[in-house]
C-alpha cells in the first residue's frame, strides 16, 4: 500500500516516499504503522538503507566547569522505542538522521546507578553523606522525601535505598546539608548524548559508520498467556505452556561500536566533585 500523503508531495517523494533522502523526516511524516508483515519489514529496510546527511559537530561552549564523556556501545542499542508512529520500533533521531541518546534518559539511568550505591552503602554516616550528593545532583520533589508505600511498596527511591529502619536518621542528616525547599532542580544538568565519529581509534568493539542502523529482533512465545486473552470469562492461556505459535517482532536499533559523548554541565554554583561523585 502507498504512504498516505498529499498529492503534490507523493509525486515529489514517490508512492513509498522512497525519494526522501532525510532519515529523520521518513521516520517521523511518512511512517507505516498499518503495516503487517513483510511490508512492515520493507519500511525499516528503507529507513535503514538511507543515510544519516554528513554534518560535522563543532565544539559547543558550555561554559566553565562542563565535562563530557565518552562511551563505547557494548550491543544495540534502542530509546524511545514506544514513543514513535511504528509501534515498539521508535528512535530518537535528530534533524540529521544521527541516533542520540535524550539528556533525561542519560539523568535517569545515572540516577538509577547512583540509587543502587546508595542501597550498597552500610554505615549511617556513609548513607548520609551520599544521599545528600545524589539529591544535589539530581534534585527531589516532596514525595522523594517520605516512606510512605503503596502496595507494599516505597513511594520514593530514597526510601527505599536507604531501608525503612535508617530512613528516619538518615534523611534527617542529609537534610542538613541540602536547601529548604521542597522542590529542587538540582545543580547538574545532564545534556543528551551525541554519536561521536572516533574512527581509527583503538577500542574494544569496531567503529562503524556514524549514525549507522541495523535490524533486530523479539519474539514473544507466549502472546496468548502474555496478553491475558478471555474467552466466555476464563482466561484462554492460564499457564505458559509451549503449544503457541511464536511471534517474531523486528524494530531497527542503533549498531553496537557507537561512540557517545555525554556532557555533563555545572549549573547554580555547583561544586566541581559534584560532576565526579
Amino acid at each position: 500500500m502507498p504512504i498516505f500523503m498529499p498529492a503534490d508531495t507523493r509525486a515529489a517523494l514517490g508512492e513509498k516516499a522512497e525519494k526522501c533522502e532525510s532519515r529523520s523526516l521518513f521516520m517521523d511524516r511518512f511512517a507505516r504503522p498499518d503495516a503487517k508483515e513483510e511490508e512492515r519489514d520493507g519500511w525499516f529496510k528503507a529507513l535503514i538503507g538511507k543515510s544519516p546527511a554528513p554534518v560535522r559537530r563543532q565544539r559547543l561552549a558550555f561554559g566553565p566547569g562542563a565535562m563530557t564523556l565518552y562511551a563505547q556501545l557494548q550491543s544495540r542499542l534502542m530509546v524511545n522505542m514506544a514513543g514513535g508512529v511504528m509501534e515498539n520500533a521508535g528512535l530518537c533521531l535528530d534533524r540529521f538522521g544521527l541516533p542520540y541518546i535524550p539528556g533525561s534518559a542519560v539523568k535517569g539511568c545515572a540516577r538509577r546507578m547512583a540509587i543502587q550505591q546508595l542501597l550498597e552503602a552500610e554505615e549511617l554516616d556513609a548513607k548520609a553523606e551520599l544521599l545528600a550528593r545524589i539529591a544535589l545532583v539530581f534534585g527531589w520533589g516532596e514525595t522523594d522525601w517520605t516512606n510512605e508505600k503503596q502496595e507494599g511498596c516505597f513511594k520514593s527511591d530514597f526510601a527505599y535505598a536507604v531501608g525503612e529502619e535508617l530512613w528516619a536518621a538518615v534523611s534527617a542528616q542529609a537534610k542538613e546539608k541540602l536547601p529548604q525547599a521542597s522542590h529542587f532542580a538540582g545543580v547538574v544538568s545532564f545534556l543528551p548524548a551525541w554519536v561521536v565519529d572516533v574512527a581509527g581509534a583503538s577500542l574494544p568493539l569496531p567503529v562503524p559508520v556514524p549514525g549507522k542502523l541495523e535490524m533486530d529482533i523479539v519474539t514473544c512465545h507466549h502472546r496468548k498467556y502474555y496478553g491475558k486473552e478471555m474467552e466466555r470469562g476464563v482466561l484462554v492461556m492460564p499457564v505458559a505452556l509451549d503449544t503457541e505459535e511464536p511471534n517474531p517482532v523486528k524494530f531497527p536499533a542503533v549498531a553496537a561500536g557507537h561512540v557517545f559523548a555525554f556532557t555533563l554541565v555545572p549549573m547554580r554554583r555547583c561544586s566541581t566533585h559534584l560532576l565526579s561523585a
